[in-house]
């Protein structure tokens, strides 16, 4: 496979895989953390919009029961001008104290009733003695009242003693003709909305507190823990954000850490019209964000294993990348080595086809393999002799000593070369020159033999030639005098040698030979 094939098939390198890898888990982080982001703003906002609802429902509920207190109010001051003016004075008496004892008992939070004239005397009162305007702090508010013509017809006031339960509700009476005769009071039982509120249908995390404008605490569901209902009224609470809220018109929800409980709320004001009364109706953030939470866990898991799953993908395809480089790697290894071995078998086969005869036998004597210069020199063909023993070679020249020697030569040294005469196909014995080396195995196994000759007869032929041409005469064949003067020599160092007088050695003298 070259490079372009390369390239074509494995389209992603390692560090593209690893990036488009990296990138993918960006983006899927980045979609989650959006749909999060999203999930938890409107989760808030459905918050905020059930609270507000909630909210105002229980300021109508509340505005509806100042509403019947204050038809009570008036009834009563009507009833009373006419008991005033009219002469049947004794039965719109009777009639005004029905109505009193009606609307006490549909009014549980009615404390007391009571009329006070214009000058701030009280005329009339029921329920609790020394009521309007025994306490001093209520007559110096009624004394207020009268004297501000300009305020609206009724008001509120709520004594500032800590444990003090009881507001004070005040209407301005008039009679037929217009003229201003005095007030109606009544009294109220503040426990009335902690009792109130306890029949609310709450969902756990929510909770409803009434408020006065001076941010103390009227009633709360559920209540402050360590503390008793009566201890918890005209508490003052405290915190910036929702008494700015309050103050204001534009904040109608916000959240906030509640001072009450210290939980983290999601909490929306209801405002009691005319009225100094606010309804707060929180819900608490960990409730509000119960399901989001759930949602960031099933998703992170989610995220985590696609992750893994994404990364054990990828190190698979490294795997595989670096399964296919080292691939590529054996294989240009192997394209080098097959080049190189393919040189040398050339330069082997041209070795082995030389002028010299070589044969390959394995350890047992076997022919393998042989070259043409075999064939020629011995006339056989490869097909005639492979598998078979060199022996079929053998001339019968030398004795089994000789091939003793020879192959315990080869077993000791390695290698031997000598001279052997051999046969051929022809029946011709001739002489060699002869090399057999033992190849070894990795383990020191010898595996194969191989044997290198040349033929000698021509070598053989000249040295003989040679001979005759210098011992001999050419024309007659016959031994000329240098060869009688070496065979003399010799039988005279042998002569010598053996301690035998040799008769030509005492007389020396000139000896002529002719030569021609």
């Amino acid at each position: 496979m070259n490079r372009q094939e390369r390239s074509a098939y494995r389209r992603w390198t390692a560090w593209q895989a690893t990036a488009f890898y990296l990138a993918m888990m960006c983006c899927l982080v980045l979609a989650v953390g959006w749909a999060l982001k999203d999930r938890h703003a409107r989760e808030l906002a459905a918050a905020r919009v059930n609270s507000l609802a909630h909210a105002d429902l229980v300021a109508e509920w509340a505005k509806g029961a100042f509403t019947s207190t204050d038809n009570t109010l008036s009834g009563m001051a009507n009833l009373f001008a006419l008991a005033l003016n009219d002469e049947r004075g004794e039965g719109l008496a009777e009639a005004f104290e029905m109505l009193l004892a009606q609307r006490q008992q549909s009014l549980p939070f009615l404390d007391s009733l009571g009329v006070i004239d214009h000058l701030g005397e009280p005329l009339y009162s029921t329920g609790n003695p020394g009521f309007p305007g025994h306490d001093p702090e209520e007559r110096a508010h009624i004394r207020r009242f009268l004297q501000d013509h300009a305020q609206r017809l009724s008001a509120v006031h709520w004594p500032s003693e800590p444990g003090e339960h009881r507001m004070l509700y005040l209407r301005r009476m008039f009679d037929g003709e217009g003229r201003f005769t005095g007030l109606a009071a009544a009294r109220l039982d503040l426990f009335y909305f902690t009792h109130a509120l306890e029949r609310l249908q709450l969902h756990e995390g929510q909770s409803v507190a009434f408020l006065d404008d001076q941010m103390r605490l009227i009633a709360r569901r559920p209540g402050l823990s360590g503390r008793s209902a009566s201890q918890a009224l005209g508490m003052r609470v405290e915190s910036a954000e929702l008494e700015q809220a309050l103050r204001g018109e534009e904040v109608r929800s916000l959240t906030l850490l509640s001072p009450l409980d210290g939980d983290r709320r999601v909490v929306s004001i209801g405002r009691v019209e005319e009225l100094p009364f606010s309804v707060i109706v929180g819900h608490s953030v960990d409730q509000v964000l119960g399901a989001w939470r759930e949602m960031v866990l099933v998703l992170s898991l989610g995220v985590l294993v696609m992750a893994a799953l994404g990364w054990l993908i990828l190190r698979h395809y490294l795997h595989l990348v670096r399964t296919e480089d080292d691939l590529y790697r054996s294989e240009q290894a192997l394209r080098t080595l097959n080049g190189s071995l393919q040189a040398e078998l050339k330069i082997a086969d041209l070795a082995f086809n030389t002028h010299l005869g070589m044969l390959i036998t394995d350890a047992d004597g076997i022919i393998l393999k042989v070259n043409a210069t075999f064939e020629r020199i011995t006339g056989y063909h490869a097909s005639e002799v492979l598998g078979r023993n060199p022996s079929i070679l053998s001339s019968g020249h030398h004795d089994a000593d000789f091939y003793r020697q020879m192959w315990g030569a080869i077993d000791a040294q390695g290698s031997w070369e000598g001279e052997v005469w051999n046969r051929r196909k022809s029946g011709q014995i001739y002489p060699q020159w002869v090399t057999i080396s033992a190849v070894s195995d990795p383990s020191g196994s010898i595996s194969h033999y191989v044997a290198t000759f040349s033929d000698m007869s021509l070598r053989r032929a000249a040295e003989q030639e040679a001979h005759r041409l210098a011992f001999y005469d050419p024309l007659t064949g016959l031994p000329n005098r240098r060869l009688v003067l070496e065979r003399l020599g010799e039988a005279i160092s042998l002569c010598q040698g053996q301690g035998v007088r040799c008769p030509a050695a005492g007389r020396p003298r000139r000896l002529q030979v002719r030569q021609r």
